[in-house]
């Protein structure tokens, strides 16, 4: 997939779309790179936290891919993430431990 970096006023003219454009454009990116890459490959870093919960959940409902699968490293997330992450469906889990400012999977 080629990378295209954006212009200032670019990103100012995507700024002030109305909503749900904003919400077709990224459904159209999402469907672009799972098509390109497979929904089998497609992988979502799953932390727990707002973003993420988002992502996965625009992803598997508002796009469709049910299956595109979610991996979350626990270590340092706090306990209702760790409870969030253990209750969503079709998540693995890798078990970290934490060196210095690296995570080392087991």
């Amino acid at each position: 997939m080629e990378k295209k970096r954006l212009e200032y006023n670019e990103i100012r003219y995507r700024m002030a779309l109305p909503y749900e454009i904003k919400l077709a454009m990224t459904r159209n990116r999402v469907r672009d790179y799972i098509n390109y890459y497979g929904e089998d490959k497609a992988v979502l870093c799953f932390s727990g936290g707002l973003d993420s919960t988002v992502a996965l959940h625009f992803i598997r409902n508002y796009c469709g891919y049910k299956n595109v699968k979610a991996v979350s490293v626990i270590g340092i997330e706090c306990k209702q993430n760790i409870e969030l992450i253990t209750k969503t469906e079709n998540v693995e889990i890798a078990k970290g431990v934490f060196i210095g400012k690296r995570v080392v999977l087991n």
